[in-house]
């Protein structure tokens, strides 16, 4: 068999500029960069003026707050899936209608259910509601905005709310150095993304009132994709909480590095989501444009994957000083398992978009599944580098399922599904 996955590349690649998701794949992929770049100089300048302590601290609660969304972070790809399919007027309207009110709903049982966490556990504290709503909030706006195909507003909130965070830590750390504290980081991170919500999402004004029968279609729809999301988070954040309690807080902090680099490697999956799914969800998509945006994204991804696992060392060492070196070991491990990751986004964006829930909560769960007994069996005995490999083996048997069924797919028409 011949070797053809090059050329294919280099032949997607010359034709970016005629195509209109790679177009899109583009134009989300820089803002989402400049985006995460903000975030990742909150948390390099988070991670040098705390102690590893304190950026473990850090780390665990945004750790946390991400596995808490259980309802919110669902609830944005039903509404990515529902807006983008309503092709009237005035059914947009009464999708964005019944879309707030069941946020409204979900994101309240989401803050009820963290405080009762915050109450029990003397780990957390209030500021860990803060960065709850804060990213239950940031959840709907990326879902309303994707349907809505408003890239450029997207981008707009996304760098809004960065923005604040680092210009409001930078601020602190030059006005008032002796306020500066993990919960204070942690508010900081929450806030920002309220501030500039509502002029991004209606300038036209709110919608109006939400019918019962839409209202419950949504929260239904998003109910049933609590196991794809509850697990693709649990994939990201599962390895950092659970060395948090069996590692101690030094390592998460070192760990806490590792997965700071990778997450601003894994901006590509957030501009997989972004493009992939809302043009999946919607009629009359073309075939092959998502098999053709696939080879640019993987080979791409590849090569920088492959550039921070040779530099892991000069890069830790110089964006967040020496005393993290310790980090090195994970990251590269770490690095196999993003781009691996990152295969898997792609392939499941595709399948959700077109309503194939079940597929999704079932490569999604079991994944999640080996990931649990994977970190159950290396973390208590090997620390973070164990963390690292569980992540690493996990993402690798996704990437092959979330394969096998992007293959079972690939020749069929595009079309919108209802959730199976």
């Amino acid at each position: 068999m011949r070797f053809v996955w090059p050329r294919a590349l280099l032949r997607s690649t010359a034709g970016a500029l005629d195509n209109e998701v790679l177009r899109r794949l583009g134009l989300v992929f820089v803002a989402n960069t400049l985006a995460r770049g903000l975030a990742f100089g909150f948390f390099v300048l988070a991670a040098r003026w705390l102690d590893p302590q304190a950026y473990g601290a850090v780390r665990s609660a945004l750790s946390w707050a991400a596995l808490l969304c259980v309802f919110t972070a669902p609830f944005s790809l039903v509404w990515t899936r529902t807006i983008a399919a309503a092709e009237e007027p005035g059914e947009l309207r009464r999708q964005t209608s019944a879309g707030l009110a069941a946020f409204a709903i979900l994101l309240g049982a989401t803050l009820a259910a963290g405080a009762i966490w915050v109450a029990a556990d003397r780990q957390l504290g209030p500021s860990s509601l803060a960065v709850l709503a804060g990213l239950g909030v940031l959840y709907a706006a990326e879902g309303y905005l994707k349907g809505r195909m408003a890239f450029g507003r997207l981008a707009a909130y996304l760098l809004a709310g960065n923005l604040l965070q680092l210009a409001a830590l930078a601020a602190l750390r030059w006005l008032r150095p002796d306020l500066l504290s993990a919960d204070v980081a942690l508010w900081l991170y929450g806030l920002a993304y309220l501030l500039p919500l509502l002029p991004l999402l209606w300038p036209a004004g709110l919608p109006p009132a939400p019918g019962p029968a839409d209202v419950g279609r949504v929260l239904r729809d998003s109910l049933g994709l609590v196991v794809v999301n509850s697990a693709n988070t649990l994939i990201v954040n599962l390895d950092l909480l659970l060395l948090g309690y069996l590692g101690g807080a030094a390592q998460v902090g070192y760990y806490g590095v590792a997965k700071t680099v990778l997450g601003l490697f894994l901006v590509l999956s957030q501009t997989i989501f972004t493009v992939i799914m809302p043009i999946s969800a919607r009629r009359g998509g073309r075939p092959g444009v998502a098999r053709q945006a696939a080879l640019v994204i993987l080979g791409g991804s590849l090569l920088i994957a492959l550039g921070v696992i040779a530099l892991a060392g000069p890069l830790v060492g110089l964006v967040f000083t020496e005393r993290y070196l310790p980090a090195v070991p994970a990251l590269r491990v770490l690095m196999i398992g993003g781009w691996c990751y990152l295969a898997l986004t792609l392939f499941m964006a595709h399948g959700l978009g077109r309503g194939r829930d079940r597929a999704g909560r079932a490569v999604y769960g079991a994944v999640c599944a080996l990931l649990a007994v994977l970190l159950a069996a290396l973390t208590p005995t090997y620390g973070m580098i164990g963390s690292a490999w569980a992540f690493t083996a996990a993402c690798a048997v996704g990437c092959l399922l979330g394969g096998l069924d992007w293959y079972r797919e690939r020749g069929r028409r595009a079309q919108p599904a209802p959730a199976d």
